[in-house]
């Protein structure tokens, strides 16, 4: 039997190169555009946040940078993700509690968890390590026990901060730690009237948002000091669910949702713990239930740069510093700080995306198949 030839070299990557995607794989056919659209203002909020503090060195106290630095709208977006967490993880339970849809297999939620987060990362905690041993001052008995803590996320828990060598992961242990009690949270859903789950929610909202200033730094770096931002995303998962309930205010949800969250970016005040959970909530309603931001979030480049957000934010930090390292031996840049900003501002955003996108493609896409693990066993058994 005569068999193809096989393709050159060349030719099988520009094949690949043709046919891969940038969207995200789901395990459900229901995917919602602007949920990854405010995931892309989200890992917006946090780029900005910390190429700013890159470049801070270069900012005049009282200008425009400088002023949105002190703001920390990274810690902002953070948050923002939190509620989106609360959102996507609760939504099946709910469908489940509220519309009688299948239950959900917490077995099989858990392995979801693991097969499709660890493996970006372990790669990226392991890469950031190479980094550390390449380019750190610290000895490598130092390095070593801060790896490992940040790599089974006990490095807030253990030491009290967020780990020196990958010090994004931080909200990475929150939201392992909302993984593992969200199946129990989500039995607040099988309440009821609507009514009094709804005030249940409200009250657990404003409670946990409340005590929040008062917790030392551990507990505030944990699930206990951020809890009111992943309930307001099961809030709003109510609300998405039992939707036929809800006002038709169309254009009057994109002023709630953009005013409201536009204003807790901008407050520094104590009230911020009480201001975002509801400017998340409204931002989220404005995103479902609006009629000119979801078809903004539902933009194919913003969804798809929201989609690859868990790869922006797992390589982000050594991109920047790269790139801050890179132009700081530039001596044009660093006699006109202005100059220095803009070209920090754009060349880091611009390295993040493509890094990004990158790492989603070989690393993160692939583990997004509930069935990878599998087919690798049946690969490396055919090769034996």
């Amino acid at each position: 039997m005569n068999r193809r030839p096989s393709q050159p070299p060349k030719a099988r990557w520009l094949y690949w190169a043709r046919n891969v995607s940038l969207r995200r794989v789901t395990t459900s056919a229901r995917l919602i555009p602007q949920i990854d659209g405010l995931r892309f203002v989200a890992i917006f909020l946090v780029l900005v946040d910390h190429v700013l503090n890159q470049g801070r060195p270069f900012m005049h106290p009282g200008d425009v940078l400088a002023e949105i630095g002190q703001r920390s709208v990274g810690v902002h977006g953070v948050d923002l993700f939190f509620t989106l967490s609360g959102f996507v993880l609760a939504l099946p339970f709910a469908r489940h509690f509220l519309h009688g849809e299948r239950p959900v297999n917490i077995t099989a939620y858990f392995r979801r968890r693991l097969t499709r987060l660890e493996p970006p990362f372990v790669v990226a905690m392991f890469g950031r390590l190479i980094l550390f041993l390449a380019f750190s001052s610290a000895s490598i008995g130092v390095i070593l026990p801060h790896f490992f803590a940040g790599l089974f996320y006990l490095h807030t828990f253990i030491y009290g901060l967020p780990s020196m060598v990958n010090l994004p992961s931080w909200s990475l242990e929150i939201e392992v730690q909302f993984y593992i009690v969200a199946p129990l949270l989500a039995l607040l859903f099988r309440l009821n009237p609507t009514w009094l789950r709804r005030t249940i929610f409200i009250a657990l909202i404003a409670a946990t948002a409340f005590l929040a200033p008062f917790y030392h730094q551990r507990m505030a770096l944990s699930l206990i000091g951020t809890l009111q931002f992943f309930l307001a995303g099961f809030l709003v998962c109510d609300l998405y669910v039992l939707r036929k309930s809800l006002p038709q205010l169309h254009w009057l949800w994109d002023i709630a949702g953009i005013a409201s969250f536009s204003f807790a970016l901008w407050t520094l005040g104590p009230g911020y713990w009480i201001a975002l959970p509801v400017a998340n909530i409204l931002l989220c309603l404005a995103a479902l239930f609006g009629r000119i931001l979801p078809r903004f979030l539902a933009l194919s480049f913003i969804s798809i740069v929201g989609g690859m957000c868990y790869s922006i934010y797992l390589t982000h930090n050594s991109v920047f510093s790269a790139v801050h390292a890179g132009l700081i031996r530039i001596p044009a840049l660093l006699s006109h700080p202005q100059a220095f900003n803009a070209v920090m501002f754009a060349s880091a955003f611009i390295a993040a995306l493509c890094v990004g996108t990158v790492f989603f493609v070989l690393i993160e896409r692939p583990c997004m198949d509930p069935a990878w693990p599998s087919k690798l066993r049946a690969r490396f058994a055919r090769g034996r």
